[in-house]
């Protein structure tokens, strides 16, 4: 009984993944990197992702909700992806 409990313990610990470190997240070189409050789900992602989509000159954006970050490149202003950020209803730490 105490080797199938150990056997199960072990099993769930083994295929419990860890939320990814910065340095593994491959975001783009020349990136701005921003940090933002309240992002919880896929959904969350979404909505901040379509809104980053329409700010004129945003070419690639990445959001990460374990690590509450941002990232994107191109031309756009910083301010007007914050801007579109909290638009969405999200806190962008400046």
């Amino acid at each position: 009984m105490k080797f199938v409990f150990i056997l199960c313990v072990l099993t769930f610990l083994i295929g419990c993944k860890e939320a990814p470190k910065e340095s593994e997240i491959p975001y783009r070189e020349g990136a701005t990197v921003l940090t933002v409050k309240g992002m919880y789900c896929s959904s969350c992602k979404g909505k901040i992702m379509t809104a980053l989509s329409q700010v004129e000159g945003v070419e690639w954006a990445r959001a990460e909700d374990e690590l509450d970050q941002v990232a994107f490149t191109g031309t756009a202003k910083t301010s007007e992806v914050v801007e579109a950020i909290r638009n969405v209803g999200y806190e962008v730490m400046e």
